[in-house]
């Protein structure tokens, strides 16, 4: 037996939705949003074409994750900053909050699931759609 996600097991013992009707219509109403924003970017079409439909909703979740955590890194460093003053990503120039995003990214590309990959094929992205950080002693 599978379960379902965004659901828990009640008193009864049945899958049960943890989110109320109100939150799936927000949710949607969300994803109209997200997808009339994402239609303004020059390289829409070019997403269209990498099957992202299947990855939008996770999309938004995971933007929503962004906000929280970061709200909860600046909590942290205002009591802790002085212990972090560099990144430790060498020769590179960004900035801690800048690090942040990256690492929230990379957590995001290591924590998806195999049908993920299957779904979205990173390889068939254009280069213009593809986020490249070089360091200023690389080489193209």
């Amino acid at each position: 037996m599978c379960c379902s996600l965004g659901s828990y097991i009640n008193e009864d013992l049945y899958y049960e939705d943890w989110y109320s009707v109100w939150s799936r219509e927000n949710f949607e109403g969300l994803l109209g949003c997200f997808i009339e924003n994402m239609k303004l970017f020059s390289p829409y079409d070019e997403l269209m074409r990498v099957d992202f439909s299947k990855i939008l909703k996770e999309i938004v979740l995971m933007s929503g994750a962004a906000t929280l955590t970061y709200k909860a890194y600046l909590m942290f460093m205002g009591k802790y900053e002085e212990e972090f003053t560099k990144s430790n990503l060498k020769g590179m120039k960004i900035t801690l909050n800048q690090y942040f995003f990256i690492h929230f990214s990379l957590n995001f590309c290591e924590s998806t699931t195999s049908p993920y990959y299957i779904n979205f094929n990173v390889s068939d992205i254009s280069k213009q759609l593809r986020l490249q950080l070089r360091s200023e002693q690389c080489t193209p």
